[in-house]
């Protein structure tokens, strides 16, 4: 498979659900997609395609559906699959075909919550990392003036504002990208019991 890039978000590392990693690390990762564009797709084609950085279209057969808190889909894009959660999605069935375009990211919290789910799928991964790639620019603040609430916005870093890191930390760069080369699907985790 070739090398996909996706987003990192560093809050992940000093809330504890991962590690600080460095170029060469070997992590087991679920990637999810925020879409920007999703409709049925008339076409049965399973594919994948980098238009820039993390932003990709894709097509893919829907392999799992849960919409019991908040609806999930599971999509094959016969390289590999990943998530779907959105309150706003419509509701797709298993079997439907869909296409759209949006942005890969490792998973933050919302497949940690579901894989464990009977009939979900297994959709971990061994990854390599490859390349990592930060912006120094900090998250944008406002507040709203109504309500006193901090409104936070991340600035899109321009190509030239991009650095090539060797380590991602938790208090490092405000946008992460991270360029990573599937090596096999993860061996399935076990569910541990208390009296295990």
């Amino acid at each position: 498979m070739k090398n996909i890039c996706v987003n990192f978000e560093t809050w992940t590392i000093a809330d504890g659900s991962y590690s600080p990693m460095k170029k060469g690390d070997i992590e087991v990762f679920a990637i999810g997609i925020s879409y920007q564009k999703l409709r049925l797709s008339i076409r049965k084609k399973k594919q994948l395609t980098q238009k820039k950085n993390s932003l990709y279209l894709f097509s893919g057969e829907v392999i799992y559906c849960t919409y019991l808190d908040d609806p999930v889909i599971v999509i094959d894009t016969g390289e590999f699959k990943f998530f779907i959660s959105d309150y706003h999605m419509p509701d797709y069935k298993c079997g439907d075909f869909i296409e759209g375009e949006g942005i890969l990211s490792i998973d933050s919290y919302e497949w940690m919550h579901i894989w464990h789910e009977e009939g979900a799928p297994h959709i971990y991964y061994d990854f390599e990392i490859d390349k990592i790639v930060g912006s120094e620019l900090p998250e944008e603040q406002d507040i709203d003036e109504d309500s006193d609430v901090i409104i936070m916005s991340i600035h899109k870093p321009n190509d030239n504002e991009l650095v090539e890191l060797e380590s991602v930390q938790s208090d490092d760069f405000a946008v992460n990208y991270l360029e990573i080369k599937m090596i096999k699907e993860a061996e399935p985790f076990k569910i541990l019991t208390i009296e295990e």
